[in-house]
């Protein structure tokens, strides 16, 4: 009976463990710099659609691995602040020097090594309500 409790044990450990480098190996995939080239909300006729963001400025947002996130505007820092992932798809973004000034929670609906999609809930620096953002590797 002794051994039961031991095995049960070691596989809470083991699964613990495994759901941890999983969620790290996709935090991962999300340092460094990403580029906004489109948007995907409303149009003028009000239907819904994606629209390809202007070449000025060039709005990008990095990452980085201390958990530090910049937004920067043709190279200038407009915005910084901390990120955590709440879940392997979920990422809060905590703005220290930019208004608005409030946490954000936005949802990664896409996160490949050169692609990123990502919208929010609430209302956000990096999006406006609804407002589902593409982004891709920048540098």
């Amino acid at each position: 009976m002794r051994w039961i409790k031991y095995i049960s044990i070691l596989i809470v450990i083991f699964l613990t463990i495994k759901c941890e480098r999983i969620e790290n190996d996709a935090n991962s995939l999300i340092l460094g710099e990403w580029r906004l080239i489109e948007v995907y909300g409303e149009r003028s006729d009000h239907t819904f659609g994606w629209f390809t963001v202007q070449e000025s400025p060039i709005l990008t947002t990095k990452y980085n691995p201390n958990g530090k996130y910049a937004i920067y505007a043709d190279g200038s820092t407009i915005c910084i602040g901390d990120f955590v992932f709440e879940s392997s798809n979920t990422l809060k973004l905590n703005p220290h020097d930019c208004m608005p000034r409030w946490q954000s929670v936005e949802t990664i609906y896409k996160l490949t090594p050169d692609t990123l999609i990502i919208s929010n809930t609430s209302n956000s620096l990096s999006s406006s309500r609804g407002q589902i953002e593409k982004y891709i590797k920048y540098n």
